[in-house]
């Protein structure tokens, strides 16, 4: 079950969600896109420093990479529950 984490900590079931909530919450992830990127990158450039090993190493570089030239809908898709909010969007009919 995809579920959505509210700014007070509360964990709900993306399909309980009021359609107003869920709107909101497509809008605010797209806004936030870019915090997301950042925070993912972050976290990796903090592990590159107590990884040992070449590949190891080169794989969070390309990682990092990757994160970079990622489109935003992509990099949303793969690190958020972007896709079942909008899946549930769009099974309600409602306006994004």
């Amino acid at each position: 079950m995809k579920t959505w984490k509210t700014h007070s900590g509360q964990i709900i079931p993306i399909k309980e969600m009021s359609d107003t909530h869920l709107i909101n919450t497509i809008s605010f992830l797209k806004r936030n896109c870019e915090n997301y990127r950042y925070q993912i990158i972050a976290e990796g450039e903090n592990a590159l420093g107590f990884l040992q090993g070449e590949m190891a190493i080169d794989s969070i570089e390309r990682d990092i990479n990757s994160l970079l030239s990622m489109a935003d809908d992509e990099l949303l898709q793969e690190y958020t529950p972007y896709k079942a909010l909008v899946r549930e969007a769009k099974k309600r009919k409602l306006n994004l």
